[in-house]
């Protein structure tokens, strides 16, 4: 009985207010696309990175079961022993799998990606954009991407995996900060472009974090 006071009386107007400026957003507008993101970065951010885990390099380097994948079919495919032989191998991985790692993913998944980046694609970059989809792309990739998103991530990955410091973690972000910052514009560049010029305001986190799954693959091979 005491969460819906608190939700009325303080969630909802903060949230609202924050995002639109006006305390008086309905509950359901303020908070039901935010619960979505949230659960959706986190979720698809760690299984992300539990794929990555427990599939190491063996279906890159395995240019046999590359050929499978693009002369077979789905049926052949996972009758075949090559498959057989890579599922085995994915079961063997999956009982020695980093758990530092997959929740340092788990918490930018939900903290960063969920939570600020509703916000911040829903709400704000509209305002400081003015609604142009080439000052999106600008702050986006120029701005948010390579001073907000990177340093976060590396700096809470850093720390739980490897207790390192802040300052160190940034350092590590630098000495990456091009390659990385090169590889997002080119992955990110199509997929925005048409995110914010047909997607609503308030579903646009929810269309980066679909496509943030396979680049949180990349980004964990990358970096890791």
């Amino acid at each position: 009985m005491v969460f819906f006071p608190f939700v009325n009386l303080i969630l909802r107007p903060t949230l609202a207010l924050a995002a639109t400026g006006s305390p008086d957003l309905p509950l359901r507008e303020a908070i039901f696309p935010l619960l979505v993101s949230a659960v959706t970065g986190m979720s698809l951010t760690a299984l992300a990175d539990l794929i990555v885990q427990v599939s190491g390099n063996d279906m890159s380097n395995d240019s046999d079961l590359y050929r499978c994948n693009y002369l077979m079919s789905l049926t052949d495919l996972t009758r075949s022993e090559k498959w057989k032989r890579f599922t085995g191998k994915l079961v063997d991985r999956g009982r020695a799998v980093n758990l530092p790692r997959l929740l340092s993913f788990a918490l930018f998944g939900l903290c960063l990606k969920g939570i600020f980046q509703f916000f911040f694609y829903s709400f704000w970059l509209p305002r400081i954009s003015n609604g142009s989809t080439i000052l999106s792309l600008a702050f986006d990739s120029l701005g948010y991407v390579p001073l907000v998103y990177y340093p976060f991530y590396f700096m809470l990955t850093g720390k739980i995996q490897y207790n390192r410091g802040l300052l160190d973690s940034l350092r590590a972000y630098k000495k990456d900060m091009v390659r990385l910052c090169t590889a997002s514009i080119m992955f990110w560049l199509p997929i925005q472009v048409v995110n914010f010029t047909f997607t609503p305001d308030l579903w646009r986190n929810l269309v980066v974090l679909c496509a943030a799954f396979i680049w949180t693959i990349v980004l964990s091979i990358l970096t890791q």
